[in-house]
């Protein structure tokens, strides 16, 4: 029975909280008059009473999960329509022909880093002083300016303009033919007139009314393309990749602090290119010994030999250098690097130009017009050498390249966040500008670190610390050799040095398929290297060994 026949002076309102779903009732309905309530339904038979509160309590219980199930729905139907809307602003524009999926956040932080750092961060220095001449001499579409109106203003009455084109003797010395020197540009009105040679000097002597003299400089670089280096003819028959091969070592960047000080470059690299990481790529001594290796395929006491058989001196035009083959290939070849060179000595490395284009001439000049060899006027050597590396990629865009550049020196003797801020922003623009130029849809890039300064990293010279070493590759070499992939994603697990990133690189130019990875000092990382190949087997030095020295002792 739902409910027992009231009694006589049964109190209905007792009962009715009694029975389950009673106090439901009172709840939802309010207890106002309840008295009342109670008087006049006690006239009501008492059955029907219980049947009635019951549907109620019934219907309103069915209710309630309903509500709460609905409102949980709208809730999340919310949170999923939030979430699509985050997704669609942080995916990047896809287009068709461009590979480089670049995050759109890649160059800013979150708004709450941004507030941080607005409130403690000061004004950067500058990382090369002001120079007066990059004020009024301006180089704009191949045309050279001489901001007249602007130096009047200041009081300058006479102007007296030389444009110097000059070139490179040796490495240690420049030349300027007495032919390409044009005086006496004009001393009213605009100066302008075309920049027509590889590197040019401009010096302006001003004389003002009171007899104050001063003269001012600024030094230009292009790239003037050569026609004939792209029809150049191929020797030997070889099973060529076909793609360009862009080298930029930064150097003494271990792999965290690459992440840490270089973060744009990074994301970039790994999110963008999808390059390959090699955690476990070695160093194989200082100074010059890891580009050697790579650039080489031996280390300096095996060339050795060959610089007693040269006729002068210390220079090492005779090694067996790797842009020599790809010359051989058909490639147009670039060295861009700072000074000092990677292979050290004062007077440089090479009697003669060792690629189709070489950056030093601008440096060595820019260091006696300047007194300082990390700056170019108020442009730092690393930045002039990257824009000299864009420009040569951007007139040899239709023929095959093969460039190294090299930042070396600054990024090892800068220090502080702002200067690392700054050659983060510049290699960034200079991978972004490939992209945008199409030029990654048939390049392999390869961003890597000579060696690990100690001193810099914070720890002794017995720590063992990794260079940063990264490789990316086109899309149509991921599609056409999927084998090549496949062991990269194998070897980024093992030990593995500058020796190995030679071989891979010539292999680009005659790619061997299913060889087999070796135990010796260089094996290209197209193919498997071995799981138990030492560091003595791939030719890293005890002290900068961070695996198993030692497997075969005969070795």
């Amino acid at each position: 029975m739902l409910c027992e026949p009231f009694t006589h002076k049964t109190n209905l309102f007792s009962t009715c909280l009694s029975w389950p779903g009673g106090r439901t009732f009172f709840v939802l309905f309010g207890s106002t008059n309840w008295h009342k309530k109670t008087r006049d339904m006690a006239r009501m038979s008492s059955r029907h009473v219980c049947i009635i509160v019951g549907i109620l309590t019934i219907v309103v219980l069915l209710s309630l999960p309903w509500v709460t199930k609905s409102e949980a729905e709208v809730e999340e139907k919310s949170d999923d329509d939030s979430e699509d809307k985050v997704v669609d602003e942080d995916e990047p524009y896809r287009h068709p022909k461009n590979i480089l999926n670049v995050p759109k956040n890649a160059g800013r932080t979150d708004d709450s880093e941004e507030e941080e750092s607005e409130e403690i961060e000061e004004e950067p220095e500058e990382m090369c002083p002001p120079n007066v001449g990059d004020k009024y001499i301006t180089l704009e579409d191949g045309t050279i300016k001489v901001d007249m109106a602007s130096l009047q203003a200041e009081g300058w009455e006479k102007l007296d303009c030389r444009y110097q084109a000059f070139s490179r003797k040796m490495d240690h010395d420049i030349t300027f033919n007495p032919k390409d020197v044009i005086q006496d540009l004009g001393q009213k009105g605009e100066i302008s007139f075309p920049m027509k040679h590889e590197f040019v000097k401009v010096e302006c002597r001003l004389l003002s009314a009171n007899r104050t003299r001063q003269t001012i400089y600024r030094l230009f670089s292009q790239v003037m393309r050569n026609d004939e280096l792209v029809t150049r003819k191929v020797k030997g028959s070889r099973n060529p990749l076909g793609v360009n091969v862009f080298l930029l070592c930064v150097g003494s960047m271990s792999q965290n602090r690459f992440k840490t000080n270089l973060p744009l470059t990074y994301r970039l690299l790994t999110e963008g290119l999808r390059a390959r990481e090699f955690p476990r790529y070695h160093m194989v001594g200082k100074t010059s010994a890891a580009m050697t290796a790579a650039m080489t395929g031996q280390v300096e006491r095996e060339l050795e030999a060959d610089i007693e058989q040269q006729q002068f001196g210390w220079y090492k035009d005779k090694y067996p250098w790797l842009w020599n083959e790809f010359k051989k290939a058909g490639y147009v070849t670039l060295l861009a690097e700072e000074m000092p060179s990677a292979w050290g000595y004062e007077k440089g490395a090479f009697r003669n130009q060792p690629t189709d284009h070489y950056f030093r001439t601008l440096l060595v000049q820019a260091a006696k017009t300047f007194g300082d060899e990390a700056c170019v006027g108020s442009t730092p050597a690393h930045q002039a050498t990257l824009d000299y590396t864009r420009d040569f990629t951007n007139k040899y865009s239709d023929g095959l390249m093969f460039v190294l550049s090299s930042i070396h020196e600054t990024s090892r003797t800068q220090r502080s966040a702002s200067d690392f801020a700054t050659i983060d922003s510049d290699i960034y623009s200079l991978l972004k500008f490939w992209n945008h130029k199409l030029l990654l849809q048939n390049s392999i890039v390869v961003v890597f670190s000579d060696l690990v300064d100690v001193a810099t990293e914070g720890g002794t010279e017995d720590d063992t610390v990794l260079p940063f070493m990264s490789i990316a590759f086109p899309p149509h070499i991921k599609d056409q050799y999927p084998e090549i992939m496949a062991n990269l994603k194998v070897n980024q697990n093992r030990a593995t040095s500058p020796f190995d990133l030679h071989r891979t690189l010539l292999e680009v130019l005659d790619y061997k398929p299913r060889q087999n990875g070796q135990y010796s000092r260089e094996s290209s990382l197209f193919h498997e290297i071995p799981a138990d190949r030492s560091c003595q087997q791939a030719g890293i030095p005890k002290e900068h060994c961070t695996g198993k020295f030692t497997v075969h002792p005969e070795i």
